[in-house]
């Protein structure tokens, strides 16, 4: 069986709760394959840092604008609480 893991980053820096999780789930025993999805500038980058890890024999990109992160001007407050705009014209 194969364990996957998704990666958090901000840009091409993996974050430190990405290598949390890689200790965790090496534990395991199986194969450990890597998820890393974005939209911004550094996606790639990160990806390439992600096969740098022990324990990881495979790394799957996901990169499309979609994936960009929602900035905080999207969110509006109302009465019952947030919403976000589903596009940045918006």
């Amino acid at each position: 069986m194969t364990t996957l893991l998704i990666a958090e980053h901000e840009h091409e820096v993996l974050k430190d709760s990405t290598n949390k999780a890689l200790t965790a789930a090496t534990a395991l025993g199986a194969e450990v394959h890597i998820l890393v999805a974005g939209g911004g500038e550094g996606t790639k980058a990160a990806a390439a840092a992600a096969a740098k890890l022990a324990g990881v024999t495979k790394v799957l990109l996901a990169e499309n604008a979609a994936y960009q992160p929602v900035e905080k001007s999207r969110f509006q407050p109302n009465g019952s609480g947030l919403i976000v705009t589903a596009n940045a014209a918006n």
